[in-house]
Parts: structure tokens; sequence; C-alpha cells
């Protein structure tokens, strides 16, 4: 009997555990206002923490994997998978989400692209070979999306990278702004959960199964395209390929 009430009070006070979960804003999909964390993503991910408190902490993705590899935060919500990176922390098992890369300007171009661009991308992300030969500009990841916006409008920069062109897309139309985005068919990438090396394991994979079984009945993607009506008129679905610079020789 003994054994049984300690087995109780420690699942009751392992349930209710604190955890300390890393994000980068980007609206909708996450929005830091007021020390306040709220968003798309942060309503499709509320059950997978069920029984747990959880604090927020928006930061860059690079502040984000520092602090997941120090044990000061348990968890980053989204985090592209890299052989480096699985050195030192641990992923989910099935990623979170799976988005499509893209790029977004202020003119259409006629593909195969003949020009060398500027190209701006949130430091610290997977940057597709098809784009190395253009110039490129990496900015923090803080409050990105609007500076990219600015960027974009002060002609510092030709194109943003970013994933979900749909996102940036509604950003721009809160801004009554007009942007001609690219979306890259053939580069849907995986978006992965990422542990601290130090996550309790009966946590991880309660989290974990939880995951497993959200993605079967409803998948991020779905949850996104229901919360993001907007008109897609100016997205144009490409080959990668399409947007890669080949400098001619003389």
């Amino acid at each position: 009997m003994l054994h049984k009430t300690l087995i109780f009070i420690f699942l009751s006070l392992f349930l209710g555990m604190k955890l300390k979960v890393g994000v980068v804003e980007y609206p909708p999909v996450v929005v830091a206002q007021n020390k306040r964390i709220s968003g798309i993503l942060i309503d499709y991910v509320e059950d997978l923490f069920a029984s747990h408190e959880v604090e927020y902490y928006a930061n860059t993705i690079g502040r984000n994997l520092i602090e997941l590899e120090n044990n000061n935060i348990d968890i980053s919500l989204t985090v592209f998978k890299t052989p480096e990176r699985e050195k030192k922390i641990k992923f989910s098992s099935i990623p979170l989400q799976n988005i499509f890369m893209g790029i977004c300007g202020l003119e259409k171009y006629d593909l195969p692209i003949a020009k060398k661009l500027k190209i701006g991308h949130v430091q610290d992300t997977v940057i597709l070979d098809e784009l190395k030969h253009h110039t490129l500009v990496s900015l923090s990841s803080n409050r990105v999306q609007e500076r990219m916006l600015t960027m974009l409008f002060q002609k510092k920069v030709d194109f943003v990278y970013i994933p979900n062109p749909k996102t940036f897309m509604n950003l721009a139309l809160m801004k009554d702004k007009t942007v001609y985005c690219y979306e890259f068919v053939d580069k849907e990438m995986p978006i992965y959960m990422a542990y601290s090396p130090k996550m309790d394991l009966a946590v991880y994979q309660a989290i974990e199964t939880r995951l497993i079984e959200k993605k079967k009945n409803n998948s991020f993607e779905k949850f996104l395209n229901e919360k993001l009506k907007i008109d897609t008129k100016n997205l144009f679905k490409v080959e990668s390929e399409e947007l890669r610079f080949i400098q001619k020789s003389d």
C-alpha cells in the first residue's frame, strides 16, 4: 500500500513539472507580444504538453539550440535536423510539421532566374544548394518577418527565403502590402521538436506518444491552412532548380 502511495505521489509531481519551451517568433505561427507567447503553432501543440505547466521563451534559432545543449530549456519547437545537431541534442521521432520552403519578393520574375539576386534569410536556417550562387544576407531571427518585409520595401534585398511562404503573404496582407512568392514544390522539409540531452525519458516518451497520435488525426499543415484564409493568386509553385543562378562564362 505504501509502495503504491509513493508511486502516486511521484507521478503527480512528475506530471506537474514545468516545461521550458523555446520558440522562434514567426507571426501568425508564433507571436511574442509583451512577454506573452501565442499563435497558431502554440494552439496546435497545447495538448502535447498536457499535465505540464509550460513556460515559453521567444529566441533566435541559434540561441534556442545553445539553451537546449546547456539544458536551460527542455524543448525547442521548430528545428531543422542536421547530423551536427543530432550529436548534441535529441529530436522528435517524427517531424512536428512538414513545410515547403520558398522565396518572396516585390516583383514577378521570368524563370529560370537570369540574374544574381540578393536574398535575405534567417540566421542558422538550412540553405538550399540551389540558392547558394546568389548573394545571401543573414538576419537574426528576432522579429525577422517584419524586418524582412522592411528590407524588401527599402530594396535592400530582392527576395527573402522563408519557410511556408503563405505565412509571409499573410503578414504582408496585414500591412497592406503585396508580395509575390515562389514555393518550392520539390523541397518539402521536415521540422522537428528538439529536446534537451537531459530531458526526462518518461516525459519525452509521453510527448512523443501524443505527437504521433495527434498527427494521425490532424497534421499541422491542415491546421495551419484552416487558420490562414488568404488569397494565393500571387503564390507560384515552382521547382527549386528554376531559382538557381549559373554564372555564364565569357
